[in-house]
């Protein structure tokens, strides 16, 4: 079941989105658990390029072997500037061609290419969000099979669905949270954190699901170049508010945290200031950039200056994942990491 944020600026309802599933091609994982759920994280991808179609090519044989109920995607959905409309032919060019073989949907979140003026704007007032918002209900027109599923700045989807879902999954929005504290709007955009931090609250008390999984763009902790919240590109205060909304509301909650932004692929350990939340970087979906400092947080594994994506088996008591690097030459992709988390 798919819930939806109810705020100031807008409200909207959502359809409960059936989902739909890649048979697995005669490939033994018979070890795989059963009433399970199998997903994609990938984020980062909106360019329209050889890379972006690379990574969609190795999903898609990941998937046939493997099986995929769904795909998270992470934000920087349409690189450079966003959409101008809720008919923009870069959803056709960036997101419906490349990914026209994935049969199965695509929960989506706002990253800063998508709104790029989130932080001068007052939150929600931003054009380009609605519109990625807008082309969700645009089912059997520019949406044309309902692949794309963006029902709102944050929301909640539960899966398998009611009344006793595996996960639930809570998208949230940092882009009018990822810039400095001290704009002309900074009142609102707190008041923004505000609202959308009592919203998770109230989904996290509400969700009896096995388990709880936050996705959004910006990441809380990174070893890329744009480092951690709070100080983004080595500016003090840079995403402060946002760094506030995960450590007061986030951290401690949810089971797993997924988040983009930078181009590379990092599983990094649980730390202390975020209780038993990991964190997980998928930001590889079509570009890929060097880590800027592999000691600035642990680690339990991380690559940069590689394409890739991720994979996760999730049942009730374990969350296996497997990182799949794509090589940006020729697109060979092939299995570069996998853990188990037990629940």
């Amino acid at each position: 079941m798919i819930k939806i944020n109810t705020f100031a600026f807008f409200s909207i309802l959502c359809a409960v989105l059936p989902v739909v599933s890649y048979a697995a091609d005669g490939a033994d994982y018979s070890s795989e658990p059963t009433g399970f759920l199998r997903f994609i994280v990938i984020g980062d991808t909106g360019t329209g390029g050889d890379g972006q179609h690379q990574v969609a090519d190795a999903i898609r044989a990941v998937c046939q072997s493997r099986g995929c109920d769904f795909a998270l995607g992470l934000g920087d959905n349409v690189y450079e500037y966003g959409v101008k409309s809720g008919s923009d032919a870069q959803f056709e060019s960036k997101f419906e061609i490349p990914y026209a073989e994935l049969n199965f949907p695509f929960y989506m979140v706002i990253g800063n290419h998508d709104d790029p003026t989130a932080e001068k704007e007052l939150p929600g007032e931003s054009l380009s969000g609605r519109y990625e918002i807008q082309y969700t209900y645009d089912k059997g027109k520019g949406n044309k099979d309902g692949k794309w599923q963006m029902p709102g700045r944050y929301y909640r989807v539960d899966l398998p669905g009611a009344p006793h879902p595996l996960a639930t999954f809570l998208a949230i929005d940092g882009a009018p949270l990822a810039g400095p504290a001290d704009t002309q709007y900074s009142a609102s955009q707190k008041a923004y954190r505000d609202q959308q931090g009592a919203w998770l609250d109230t989904q996290f008390a509400q969700s009896d699901a096995r388990w709880k999984i936050v996705f959004g763009h910006f990441p809380l902790y990174s070893n890329g170049r744009h480092g951690n919240a709070g100080n983004y590109g080595g500016h003090k205060n840079q995403g402060i508010l946002y760094k506030n909304l995960l450590t007061d509301h986030v951290c401690g909650k949810a089971d797993l945290l997924f988040a983009g932004h930078d181009h590379n692929l990092q599983w990094l350990s649980p730390v202390a200031e975020c209780g038993n939340t990991t964190e997980i970087i998928s930001g590889a979906g079509a570009k890929e950039t060097a880590l800027a400092d592999k000691e600035r947080n642990p680690a339990i594994w991380q690559a940069g200056d590689t394409l890739g994506f991720l994979y996760v088996v999730l049942s009730a008591d374990t969350m296996r994942g497997t990182v799949y690097t794509v090589d940006k030459n020729d697109g060979h992709y092939e299995s570069a990491f996998g853990s188990t988390m037990h629940k």
